[in-house]
């Protein structure tokens, strides 16, 4: 997790510079897709599910899930196990480029064109090789809603004074679970087990927590461009925690 985390700058000067190509090419539609994953968390879909059960992640939508009204993306479908994904993002540039990318002919939401002019639907596969290739690593689509599901959990926590009792930490840690859960589209024992890491957890209940918020800022201009303070935070501290 802290390595990943280690390497978002890199993954997200990549995305930032294949957004401002003007053609939708596969490396323009890759980053727009990269860039959802990171701060929407929308998985990224796998074909089979779309076949079998209807349900659908980035790499599998069709253009009647999303909606373009002004500066405004807003996102309506069903995605894995069943669960209705209902959300709008405000991002000129994304939407912009979800734009270019439903102009192109046919029912799929993310292809693109080749030089030839041929048109080609972006699988999971490319997406998971843009990120090791962005991030010089073996890393996937997965590590975002993980990183992102710690991140929230670890800054709203740390921000909490342990209750007096068991009874109220774990009401304390429901709640924040919840909240997280409800950004992943995903239920509590899921996000709990699954996506937010253990010691944010085990340092929450212990109190050491606490000591998240005392970490001094970065210094690091790559860092502070391309990362919050929080999320500079949270890697420092699992790194420092050797997990």
């Amino acid at each position: 997790m802290p390595d990943f985390a280690a390497r978002l700058p890199r993954i997200r000067e990549k995305v930032d510079t294949d957004l401002r190509l003007r053609k939708p090419g596969m490396e323009k539609a890759l980053a727009t897709i990269v860039w959802l994953l990171d701060n929407l968390y929308i998985r990224v879909g796998n074909a089979t599910y779309a076949e079998e059960n209807g349900s659908y992640g980035l790499t599998t939508l069709r253009n009647r899930h999303v909606k373009i009204e002004g500066s405004s993306v807003h996102f309506n479908f069903k995605g894995k196990s069943g669960r209705e994904w209902r959300l709008s993002h405000n991002d000129r540039r994304i939407t912009k480029s979800i734009r270019m990318l439903q102009e192109l002919p046919g029912q799929q939401l993310f292809q693109y064109l080749d030089e030839d002019g041929g048109r080609h639907a972006i699988r999971s596969q490319d997406v998971n090789a843009y990120i090791r290739e962005a991030s010089g690593a073996d890393f996937s689509s997965r590590q975002f809603r993980t990183w992102g599901a710690t991140r929230m959990a670890a800054k709203a926590l740390s921000m909490m004074e342990p209750g007096p009792s068991q009874r109220q930490i774990k009401r304390q840690i429901n709640d924040v679970v919840d909240a997280v859960a409800a950004r992943l589209v995903n239920t509590r024992a899921v996000c709990r087990s699954s996506y937010i890491h253990p010691k944010v957890f085990e340092d929450f209940q212990s109190g050491a927590l606490a000591d998240l918020a005392k970490l001094r800022p970065s210094r690091s201009e790559t860092l502070t461009r391309w990362m919050d303070d929080d999320e500079i935070r949270v890697q420092r501290w699992l790194k420092k925690s050797g997990t």
